[in-house]
């Protein structure tokens, strides 16, 4: 029906935006909020969006929303939910078209985005339909090749953009600082001795983690640094009720007073410090995490590039090295030291430098410094431990990461390594159980991925095909181009004779990775030892691809 608002001869404009990038989004053209709420009313839009035309067939729509359904219920699942989302719509309804074989959004009425808005650094790249799962096997195997589809589109442009300097992170000497950032502990006011201990215990926990990744030094509540330029004081409210205590954290610009970070947990009061570690990574993160809202107008450092530095793309971890290279180009911070060292370990599991040998001896040589400088420190111990295998000396890991967990027993990051170092030295019970812990603290948010696939390797080492496969899987959809996922997924499929799921990651592997080659990966020096060891690279004679 024509619009009678239109003057003669006018095209009708959009009247439906819906947003992809990032979360989904869909907003009528005064700007209400019509984003179902449903998952499944969700992934039907998507698949729409992105579909050629913008339109899908039934069946197809079926096959990936309700795979496990017999056709008669599939079809009937499909009718309800569009029903519901003609509701949602209202006077928009006209937008969703439908026949007895195919479902269409008029590409005239709606405006679908699929371009990020802005610059973004490549460690905070927006995902495609971000959140959005859908418990259907069908669909879980979609929205991963569409999310990968996406990010290389997205990387392409940032890199297209980025031409000039393949480093997003280069900074100008007027930003090196030499001075550190410092950590005040502040510990609370109270009556109660136990709380008070407990509290600081929390906040020294945090100054502690957070020093290990960052230019900071821990200190004392003393008046002499209360007018520092560069210092930031860790404190917390509390008030208590019958059952619960509110912890309140909070990190403040010492100089200025603002507060840059604050957090409200509830905690049970009969056992108050039970989830202290907990309480304490989210206290680590906003340190970390709040460089940005300081560099404008309180002189402290920038944000770590965190995602790239425990990433694993060759953009992402050269670029990563360069910002820490500059930061520390006037002193040789531990913790730079370590990561730097780090990083080197990931070019050379990740298969992302011509130069293995030249990156392990400066990685030997940048986390020696840093373990001069910083005995106790755990991530520089784990760290020790990661560069000590590479060199195949596996019981020197294992005492470097038992050292780290002994020096903070909640460390993920130190847990993760020694479950590394526990698997090569055959006792997988242990290093399952080591990341199990891991993968459960709050910052496994650094990188989801690693602590995933930690866990997918440490349950094939227990013979738990399955749950290495579920694993495997969560760590691909926290990061699609991860290649140790995707290479336990082929192969773990082929096993299960799912040749066509097997072929698809092999193909996505090989995008990441353009000289992967079967034969490759069947060579002893590829990168899958623990599918080696479990008896699962038969896919390496498939010949399929």
């Amino acid at each position: 029906m024509k619009n009678k608002l239109l003057k003669e001869g006018e095209a009708p404009g959009p009247i439906l935006n819906i947003d992809l990038v990032g979360p989904m989004r869909v907003t009528d053209a005064k700007g209400r909020d019509l984003t179902p709420t449903g998952k499944k009313n969700r992934g039907l839009l998507a698949i729409l969006c992105v579909s050629p035309n913008l339109s899908c067939s039934r069946a197809k729509l079926q096959d990936k929303l309700w795979s496990d359904r017999k056709h008669a219920q599939g079809s009937n699942s499909l009718r309800q939910a569009l029903s519901h989302l003609r509701r949602l719509l209202n006077e928009n309804v006209e937008v969703l078209r439908t026949n007895e074989d195919w479902v269409e959004l008029d590409a005239d009425r709606v405006k679908i985005n699929l371009e990020p808005r802005g610059i973004y650094p490549i460690s905070l790249l927006p995902e495609f339909a971000e959140g959005l799962q859908v418990n259907d096997a069908e669909f879980e195997d979609w929205i991963r090749d569409q999310r990968s589809h996406f990010e290389r589109l997205w990387l392409e442009s940032i890199s297209q953009k980025n031409r000039v300097s393949p480093y997003p992170y280069q900074r100008d000497a007027h930003h090196v600082r030499a001075t550190p950032t410092l950590l005040l502990i502040s510990a609370p006011v109270s009556d109660d001795p136990d709380f008070k201990f407990g509290a600081e215990i929390i906040l020294r926990d945090a100054a502690k983690r957070a020093s290990s990744y960052g230019d900071f030094v821990v200190v004392e509540d003393d008046e002499q640094y209360t007018k520092a330029e560069n210092a930031l004081r860790l404190t917390c409210l509390y008030s208590r009720s019958a059952e619960t205590i509110a912890v309140h954290l909070m990190l403040l610009v010492e100089k200025s007073k603002r507060t840059i970070w604050n957090q409200t947990f509830e905690v049970d009061a009969l056992n108050p410090f039970g989830t202290s570690s907990d309480l304490s990574d989210a206290l680590t993160l906003g340190i970390l995490k709040s460089g940005n809202a300081l560099l404008a107008d309180e002189s402290l450092a920038a944000d770590l590039p965190l995602g790239d530095i425990f990433g694993y793309s060759q953009v992402g971890l050269y670029s990563a090295d360069n910002f820490l290279r500059n930061a520390d180009s006037e002193r040789e911070v531990p913790a730079f030291l370590s990561l730097r060292a780090y990083i080197r370990h990931t070019m050379i599991m990740e298969r992302v430098t011509d130069h293995a040998q030249t990156a392990l001896e400066e990685a030997e040589e940048m986390v020696s410094k840093a373990l001069e400088r910083a005995p106790y420190d755990p991530f520089t111990l784990a760290v020790r431990s990661l560069i000590s295998g590479l060199n195949g000396q596996d019981e020197l890991a294992l005492d470097y990461a038992r050292r780290a967990v002994q020096s903070d027993q909640k460390n993920a990051f130190a847990q993760h390594c020694l479950s590394v170092a526990l698997s090569f030295s055959d006792f997988h019970q242990e290093a399952d159980h080591a990341a199990m812990s891991a993968q459960s603290s709050r910052l496994a948010i650094i990188s989801p991925a690693i602590y995933y696939q930690r866990c997918a390797y440490t349950a094939l080492g227990i013979g738990n095909e399955r749950e290495a496969l579920r694993y495997a899987k969560m760590a691909h959809g926290a990061a699609p181009n991860f290649r140790p996922a995707l290479r336990m997924i082929a192969a773990l499929s082929f096993k299960e004779h799912k040749e066509d799921v097997a072929l698809k990651h092999l193909e996505l592997l090989r995008s990441a990775e353009p000289d992967f080659t079967l034969e490759l990966m069947g060579q002893d020096d590829y990168p899958v030892d623990s599918l080696r060891k479990a008896g699962a690279l038969s896919i390496v004679t498939s010949k399929l691809i």
